[in-house]
C-alpha cells in the first residue's frame, strides 16, 4: 500500500475532535482548515516527524498549542488563525 504524504480535508463540514491516531504517520502536508473541528489540538501531531505543512485554521480548537508541536523540525507552514 502506498504511503499517504498529502491529506487535504479542508472546506467540509467535519465536526468533533481531530483524531491524530487515525492519520498516516507518513504525512508531509495536512490541511483540515475551514471545518468545525473542536476540542484541543492533539499533542500526538508532534510525532509526525515528516510534517512540513499543518493547516488547522478556521475551526473551533480551544486550549493551548501543544508543546509537542515544537518537535516538528520539518514544519515550514503552520496556520492556526480563526480558532
Amino acid at each position: 500500500m502506498p504511503s499517504i504524504e498529502v491529506l487535504y480535508l479542508y472546506n467540509n463540514s467535519f465536526t468533533g475532535s481531530l483524531n491524530a491516531d487515525t492519520l498516516p504517520p507518513t504525512l508531509k502536508k495536512l490541511k483540515v482548515s475551514n471545518n468545525t473541528l473542536n476540542n484541543e489540538i492533539p499533542s500526538k501531531l508532534g510525532e509526525f516527524e515528516n510534517l512540513e505543512a499543518l493547516s488547522l485554521n478556521g475551526n473551533e480548537f480551544v486550549g493551548k498549542i501543544p508543546s509537542e508541536l515544537g518537535n516538528l523540525n520539518s514544519l515550514q507552514i503552520f496556520h492556526l488563525q480563526r480558532n
